[in-house]
Parts: structure tokens; C-alpha cells; sequence
């Protein structure tokens, strides 16, 4: 501790604690920053799934009790869509809508539509936003529809997000 003697002494001090402090805002600076620009990758998320069958035309998330929780704003779908199985005879596919409503109000949010691949475990990708913002809850779902029944078992995954 020869550095605290002296007038010398309390300069070298006061240097340490100043560049102490200085680096000690630096970084809480970058933390605020990472945390400000990572904030959006925290958006609420989840993921969902279904198999149509052949025969049937809708999956009602309500019916099978797959909720999805959602920060107020737009939200997002995205995922693939694919025929796990064509029976003979099978039609031209028909389009698959997906709603976005929620139980706890009634509402409903818009409509997504895609038209599978004709093809066997050919899946087609889709992404879209839905028309109306969300309220934010943990009541949100999904429901599935064709208008038709087409000869194919249809399956899906993907994620419904905020935008």
C-alpha cells in the first residue's frame, strides 16, 4: 500500500476508482443495450400441430383444448402443411383456412389460408400475419378448415407468435 502516501498516493487512488467506474458503466451500458435489443426475441410463442383426417373437413383448437398464450399486437402463423395419406380417388387438395379466435371474447382475428401439395409427405410452407391485433391472454386457438373432405389425411406444425 506504498502508493497511499502522499500526495502521489490519493492521484493513484483516485485514478484506480475513476477508471473502476468507468468500466463499471461501460457495462451496464452493453447490458441495457443487449437487453433493449434482445427484448423482441422474447415475444410470446408456441408451437401447434394437427392431423385432418381423410374423411374429416375441422380441428377446433377449443374442442381439443389447444390454447395459446399472446402479447397484445399482430400476431403471426408459420409452419408446413403436407398430406400424410392420399386414398384412392382422392380430389384436387382443398384450402386449409386457419382462424385465430379467442375463447374468453368470442373474437376472432382473421383467416390464413394454404393449399397443401397433392403430392405424399410433400410439405408446402407457409408464413402470414393476421389481419386484426390481438388483446394479449392465454385463451387464443386455432381453427382448422377445409370447405371440403378431399381423400387425404392432411398434418401440420409450426408456430403462432407475436409479430
Amino acid at each position: 500500500m506504498a502508493f497511499l502516501q502522499g500526495k502521489g498516493g490519493f492521484y493513484m487512488l483516485s485514478k484506480v476508482l475513476i477508471t473502476a467506474k468507468c468500466v463499471m458503466c461501460v457495462f451496464l451500458v452493453c447490458v441495457l443495450l443487449v437487453g433493449v435489443i434482445a427484448l423482441p426475441v422474447f415475444a410470446k410463442s408456441s408451437s401447434w400441430n394437427f392431423e385432418m383426417n381423410y374423411k374429416c373437413r375441422v380441428v377446433d383448437g377449443a374442442k381439443n383444448k389447444k390454447f395459446h398464450s399472446l402479447d397484445k399486437g399482430k400476431a403471426k402463423i408459420s409452419g408446413k402443411v403436407w398430406p400424410g395419406k392420399v386414398c384412392p380417388g382422392a380430389t384436387t387438395p382443398r384450402t386449409l383456412y386457419f382462424e385465430l379466435h379467442n375463447k374468453t371474447s368470442g373474437n376472432k382475428f382473421g383467416t390464413v389460408s394454404v393449399t397443401p401439395y397433392a403430392k405424399k409427405d410433400k410439405s408446402k410452407s407457409f408464413s402470414c400475419t393476421y389481419s386484426k391485433s390481438v388483446g394479449g391472454g392465454t385463451k387464443y386457438y386455432l381453427y382448422i378448415f377445409r370447405a371440403e373432405a378431399d381423400g387425404r389425411t392432411i398434418q401440420g406444425t409450426g408456430t403462432l407468435a407475436n409479430k
